[in-house]
């Protein structure tokens, strides 16, 4: 299920002219906070902690609830672990294939940006009959582009959709060329939508340039209470608890529902992206606050018109 909203699109190709119209955005959750919290084990209190464990019968029901929702998918990514003394990727793919087989909706997983890891992935993934799989990869430097693409490619043949997670400072012209021959979407992480405007632009352009399709979506962290001063207590709880800034070099909102529907409705709107992915600053607090507040707002703020032209945006 996905909201529907008035906006201001941009062309899909650079022969296209924008138009105003409706966008269907797809809505996602990150669930990463449901795994076992990692200790060091190179420090002392770290080395003698128990090993701790995922809550799979809560990653589960959230997930579910989520769906219920009206969310599109839930993510985990690079930190997530299945158990706290155990950093291989795979766990975490394994947790989002043992979610699909048990939900309807998608999931997406993040792995390290390497072939090896993108074919394990593809491997494990592609054995759950239910649900729509992601890969997402955030590529550093040096990593080897063209590999990574005839990776997505052959996740592409499984039925996987591929994503990058990438910061808008570090998307250049060549990257953007890149990123665009292989991606279905990217994950832009950048605090300001018209930075964002800008890139969906460029990535949309050069993909048509390719023949492809490709959406951009971005992250925002949340931290919802009943009113605004409650909601800047619980921040400045979790910036104590966890000793940094919180979503630092993210989009945030700290607010109510409110606050957070109208930051969706404005990047929407703005055609600064195709889609959000909401980080919650706890679970289940932030999820429940999403699905019975958020997302009802969204819904009811929704136009079920489309523009003279019939110019859609397609989902990732």
């Amino acid at each position: 299920m996905t909201i529907q909203l008035a906006t201001r699109d941009l062309p899909a190709s650079t022969s296209s002219s924008g138009c105003e119209g409706v966008v269907e955005a797809s809505i996602g959750i990150d669930l990463t906070l449901l795994g076992a919290a990692h200790a060091n084990a190179s420090t002392s209190v770290g080395a003698v902690l128990p090993v701790g464990y995922a809550n799979f019968s809560r990653l589960v029901s959230s997930a579910c609830a989520a769906m219920r929702g009206g969310i599109d998918f839930v993510s985990l990514d690079k930190t997530f672990r299945s158990r706290s003394d155990d950093p291989r990727p795979t766990e975490a793919v394994k947790v989002a294939a043992w979610m699909l087989s048990r939900s309807e909706g998608g999931v997406s997983v993040e792995v390290p940006p390497t072939v090896g890891a993108i074919n394990a992935a593809v491997g494990i993934l592609s054995r759950s009959s239910r649900g729509r799989a992601t890969i997402a990869v955030e590529p550093v430097e040096g990593c080897d582009l063209a590999a990574i693409a005839r990776a997505a490619a052959q996740a592409r043949s499984a039925g996987i959709g591929f994503a990058v997670r990438t910061a808008a400072e570090d998307l250049t012209p060549s990257s953007i060329q890149a990123i665009a021959r292989f991606a279905d979407s990217v994950h832009l992480l950048t605090g300001d939508p018209h930075r964002a405007r800008e890139a969906r632009f460029a990535l949309r352009s050069a993909a048509a340039a390719f023949d492809r399709q490709l959406t951009l979506l971005t992250e925002i962290g949340i931290i919802v209470s009943g009113s605004m001063p409650a909601a800047r207590e619980r921040s400045l709880l979790v910036e104590t608890m966890t000793g940094r800034p919180v979503f630092d070099g993210k989009a945030s909102v700290v607010g109510t529902v409110y606050d957070v529907a109208d930051t969706v409705e404005e990047w929407i709107c703005l055609g600064a992206v195709d889609g959000i992915v909401f980080l919650p600053a706890s679970l289940p607090t932030d999820l429940a606050s999403v699905i019975r507040g958020i997302m009802p707002l969204l819904y009811a703020r929704g136009i079920d018109t489309v523009c003279p032209c019939g110019h859609r945006d397609l989902l990732p």
